[in-house]
């Protein structure tokens, strides 16, 4: 017989919470917003118990505001195709079985499966980089919201630590863009992106950093990195390799 307390009704909220966030972030693979579900009240009929549970962590859009955002049915639908395709890749993410939402499971022997709160080392590179768009969502500071869209794109496109900013800002430009022109300007953006970081992590007074000049170019990096996951959905392969194959695809990439 199940016995019902405030342990496993936290670990069961705590289960369908993080089920809950994986698809609210999966919205961000279609457009920029700041869904997120900030509390959840759950109601156990056999206990006669209801339970809340909050975050106060929530999101906010590449402009750190908090605007309306509209999908549609199809966008939906998406959307959870998305978290479904994207949680079979990140192997780091360990899906509790549907099974395990009915109460007469013992919730507090279950697998918890929160993305976030993974130990940073169990992540492998795409792990890595969507825990940076996970943190940078949850931030409306816009200097370390785009610090954090850069760390994104340093776990994908560095294998050393020589000379990366110039290496992640080229690397970038020619996986995402389509043709040479393309490239140029994103990895402007990309330098951007990190003349930002720079100046925001070492303290300094960011150039040009009007609330306008940041918001353009924290969108300008939400959109990269969204158009960089998006291509990381159709094939992530290159991005499973070791270092050494990992090199010799960058300067496939950069040489053909």
């Amino acid at each position: 017989m199940q016995i019902y307390n405030s342990s496993n009704l936290y670990t069961a909220a705590h289960i369908i919470h993080d089920e809950i966030d994986f698809f609210t972030a999966s919205l961000w693979f279609l457009k920029d917003n700041a869904c997120s579900t900030a509390m959840l009240h759950l109601y156990c009929s056999e206990a006669e118990t209801a339970f809340n549970k909050w975050r106060t962590s929530g999101q906010s859009n590449s402009k750190g505001e908090y605007e309306v955002v509209e999908f549609k049915e199809r966008e939906l639908n998406e959307a959870l195709h998305i978290s479904n395709r994207f949680r079979s890749i990140i192997t780091s993410f360990r899906r509790v079985d549907s099974k395990q939402f009915h109460m007469d499971v013992d919730f507090s022997r279950t697998t918890r499966s929160s993305f976030v709160e993974e130990p940073y080392n169990n992540h492998d590179r795409i792990g890595r980089a969507f825990s940076f768009i996970s943190l940078a969502r949850q931030s409306s500071l816009l200097p370390l919201k785009i610090s954090l869209y850069v760390a994104s794109f340093e776990c994908l496109f560095t294998n050393d630590h020589s000379e990366v900013t110039h290496k992640v800002s080229e690397r970038g430009a020619f996986y995402l863009a389509n043709d040479r022109i393309e490239a140029l300007g994103i990895f402007k953006t990309l330098k951007a992106g990190y003349a930002v970081r720079s100046s925001y992590l070492h303290g300094q007074k960011v150039a040009g950093g009007t609330k306008e000049k940041l918001q353009d170019t924290s969108t300008k990096m939400d959109a990269l990195c969204r158009r960089l996951f998006r291509k990381i959905l159709d094939d992530h392969t290159p991005f499973t390799l070791n270092d050494q194959e990992l090199q010799k695809w960058f300067d496939q990439l950069l040489f053909g």
